[in-house]
């Protein structure tokens, strides 16, 4: 019996986290679950490898800049053209597994709850609560919340949240601060990765982020996007009822569910 059936939770590291970027298709298949069946208009630009994906509503936007130094992207605003409420960008190490899975979590939190999306929360014991559950040390600060991996791989992987401004940022802190970080690989390490999210991401898209720490997750699946036919299908449903729709890449149980929103902290 393997060491997470008997504790009831995951004690280390999943593995997938440690498997590094990946190859250049990868990428594209890490999209596809916005681009695929989803069907979100995208532009891929073959001369710089940019991708750039936007939701119908013009609410989030996504991208992958392959020569810049954080060449993943992901905004999302409370109105089309609007600044964003909150950003995350990824290190060039994150293997596109993860990022899909955070992806996928911002997808369905639009389709199902959008105002949750912007939705500032400050609730550190939901963002942590999938490690903490694993056995992973906590460590508080008057500014900071730090849980990290447990043996064998004591410190590999972490999460750090700031509560509060820095002594040297004054009384108010920039929306745009990265204050949330979800860190895998020991230090000076080529393979170390890193997301960093700007202070009002809401706290279960964090939650959904550390969990892909311990939790595995299913393979990328490349999806084909939808061609016209089907895009008219779903402008106009059939009579006898709507087709039922297949399931993501990411099962419903994978990944933290919308919750009625919790009062901030």
């Amino acid at each position: 019996m393997s060491r997470e059936s008997m504790s009831g939770g995951p004690s280390a590291v999943a593995g997938h986290c440690l498997e590094g970027p990946g190859s250049p298709g990868d990428v594209q298949q890490a999209l596809s679950v916005l681009t695929g069946e989803r069907g979100w208009p995208h532009h891929h630009n073959p001369e710089t490898g940019n991708t750039f994906v936007a939701s119908p509503c013009g609410l989030v936007h996504a991208g992958h800049l392959p020569d810049h130094f954080w060449p993943w992207k992901l905004d999302v605003t409370d109105g089309p053209f609007q600044l964003p409420q909150w950003r995350a960008e990824f290190s060039p190490q994150t293997p596109p597994l993860v990022v899909a899975a955070i992806l996928d979590t911002v997808a369905r939190t639009l389709e199902s709850d959008p105002d949750r999306l912007t939705g500032a929360t400050r609730d550190v014991a939901e963002a942590t609560a999938v490690l903490t559950a694993a056995g992973w040390r906590t460590e508080h600060t008057d500014i900071r919340t730090t849980v990290t991996s447990p043996k064998p791989r004591a410190g590999l992987a972490g999460l750090s949240l700031q509560r509060h401004p820095e002594p040297w940022q004054g009384d108010e802190l920039d929306r745009y601060e990265d204050t949330i970080t979800l860190w895998c690989g020991a230090d000076n390490s080529p393979r170390r990765w890193t997301v960093d999210f700007t202070r009002d991401t809401p706290t279960h898209l964090v939650a959904a982020a550390a969990r892909v720490l311990v939790h595995p997750l299913p393979p990328l699946v490349h999806h084909r996007a939808p061609g016209p036919r089907m895009a008219a299908a779903r402008r106009h449903p059939a009579p006898t009822g709507p087709i039922p729709r297949p399931p993501g890449p990411f099962a419903t149980s994978t990944l933290p569910q919308a919750e009625a929103p919790r009062p901030a902290r």
